[in-house]
């Protein structure tokens, strides 16, 4: 089964292509993008006619006839590195339908898909100073304590200097089953108060337990006597896919003195601790936060690290509105965005950007401020419109339906099995 989306289209513009020789600025650009789990954009559909009608899609001299479909420039490649055929979007044609592969994102979560049109042909995304850096959050099940990501403001629009974010969840627990216990010597350590495992009492800073509990059974019994042992918890939440996994608020910044398992149990027991760090703003989450909820997570940190203690001060409510998104993208305007080492996508350019009237992407060359009105010359297109957006699969064909009789057929040069002779393994053990 082949994961395709489909949709109906209408598109009238000035039909102005281009390719990456800097002799040409595209305008009016429809462009179709989908991002999987590691975020990057792939370019699925563009409506640039590409400049080079035979079978080479890549290996062009220099950058002649380098345009959108080619591979290397789009990165629409499947699970196996083999090339998908990015598909053309047509001009002043009437109705059409596109069908594109989304094989590049089988079996993976949280895709995205992307319908954009630009008369500039660009967004300028990534350009910190223009189209903004983009910082897609996640649900909480997806983050780790200590991941994170540098943020360095630019142009003067803070005083206050590059700083590291990392998201904290606290004191984080991964509970074996009662057969991996050994009765009155394994011990947590917590906040520097033994917290030790019995199956004979659940008094003091005991917790009572069964040899046959499982690890999910452990977590809930130390859950309710963490409550009890520490009045400062604020919250105790599992990870709703790893159920033996505790994220406990509340407690103090410490040590790993002071957050630490005895020498039986394994050291994996400790996922993470409230840590102490001068140099790093926390990101306070847990597993049970929804995208939107994580994203607004670190706009309140971004708000309360960048922005003016006065202003805040005067309306703490609109503390947050100066941090733009949407869905669960934050668009930074002035800020860079580096070492990114968490599930969170940060999207620094998208391709399609290179082939408009952009001077930041194309490095200056024929693309320059002194070309920035032709965003604004020729708008008589009707524009586009989008309709019946479906994904399904291709198995063993598709149907057409209300078609009109047509024996005429032109020869695809870009057809997979002519342009890519590319061997799949097919066989073997599974």
């Amino acid at each position: 089964d082949l994961p395709t989306l489909y949709f109906n289209y209408f598109l009238d513009t000035e039909n102005a292509n281009s390719d990456l020789d800097n002799t040409g600025r595209m305008r009016d650009a429809f462009r179709v993008y989908g991002a999987g789990e590691d975020g990057n954009w792939i370019l699925l559909a563009t409506n640039n006619t590409p400049d080079d009608q035979g079978l080479n899609r890549n290996n062009h001299s220099g950058n002649s006839d380098v345009d959108e479909l080619d591979n290397n420039i789009n990165g629409n490649r499947d699970a196996f590195g083999n090339p998908l055929l990015t598909q053309e979007a047509y001009d002043g044609t009437g109705w059409r339908q596109i069908r594109t592969s989304l094989a590049a994102f089988a079996g993976q979560q949280n895709v995205r898909l992307r319908f954009e049109f630009s008369t500039a042909a660009s967004f300028e995304t990534g350009d910190a100073l223009r189209g903004g850096v983009e910082l897609t959050a996640v649900a909480g099940t997806e983050l780790e304590s200590g991941q994170g990501f540098t943020v360095t403001p630019i142009d003067g629009v803070s005083a206050v200097g590059a700083k590291r974010f990392q998201f904290d969840m606290g004191l984080e627990l991964s509970l074996p089953a009662g057969a991996d216990l050994t009765s009155g010597v394994s011990t947590l350590t917590i906040n520097g108060t033994p917290v030790v495992f019995s199956t004979t009492s659940n008094t003091g800073s005991n917790v009572q337990y069964l040899p046959t509990d499982s690890p999910a059974a452990i977590a809930s019994k130390l859950a309710n006597r963490l409550l009890t042992i520490f009045p400062s918890i604020t919250g105790i939440t599992s990870d709703p896919n790893r159920p033996s996994v505790l994220a406990i608020a509340g407690l103090p910044e410490g040590t790993s003195t002071e957050y630490a398992v005895s020498p039986d149990l394994s050291g994996s027991i400790l996922v993470s601790f409230p840590f102490t760090s001068s140099n790093i703003v926390k990101i306070p989450v847990t597993k049970q936060m929804t995208a939107p909820q994580v994203r607004d997570a670190i706009r309140s940190a971004l708000a309360a690290t960048y922005n003016d203690a006065a202003n805040m001060a005067l309306d703490p409510t609109g503390a947050l509105d100066v941090w733009k998104f949407n869905a669960n993208t934050i668009q930074l305007y002035k800020y860079t965005i580096a070492g990114n080492n968490s599930a969170l996508s940060v999207t620094t350019e998208r391709v399609g950007d290179f082939f408009g009237v952009n001077p930041t992407a194309r490095g200056g060359g024929n693309v320059s401020l002194a070309h920035m009105d032709e965003r604004a010359l020729n708008n008589t297109g009707e524009g586009l419109y989008i309709d019946d957006i479906v994904i399904g699969f291709a198995e063993r064909g598709e149907m057409v339906f209300s078609s009109t009789a047509d024996n005429s057929f032109a020869a695809n040069l870009q057809y997979a099995k002519t342009l890519y002779d590319i061997n799949q393994i097919e066989k073997g053990n599974y």
